[in-house]
């Protein structure tokens, strides 16, 4: 709900789970706001769905100790059975399309 850089990526992380919707990997957005209400809100303003996570505790929650997260936006890559296969993705502007493209090549090839 703060994090300018993060707010800056919403509208082509819509465009790519548009786009993607189906695949076998689906892109996960984790927040560290400190407040569940500010999150909420800033959920609806953008109209963001699915796969929109809160890590109760913020900078101090599991999910970022054990990911490392360090700065913010990050994204992270789930295959179907909900292992993450790339916890350090591109930002939407920066390439993540490519990424996105290429593991899930790698994964239907494996079907």
């Amino acid at each position: 709900s703060w994090c300018a850089p993060c707010l800056e990526e919403i509208p082509l992380l819509k465009d790519l789970k548009k786009k993607y919707d189906g695949t076998q990997l689906s892109i996960i957005s984790i927040s560290v706001d400190d407040s569940q209400k500010d999150w909420r809100a800033a959920m609806i303003k953008s109209e963001l769905k699915d796969k929109q996570y809160l890590a109760t505790g913020g900078w101090n929650s599991a999910l970022i100790n054990k990911f490392r997260i360090q700065t913010i936006p990050r994204f992270l890559f789930v295959n179907p059975e909900g292992v993450i296969v790339n916890s350090q993705a591109k930002l939407p502007s920066q390439g993540i399309e490519e990424e996105f493209e290429l593991l899930n090549l790698q994964m239907q090839s494996q079907l």
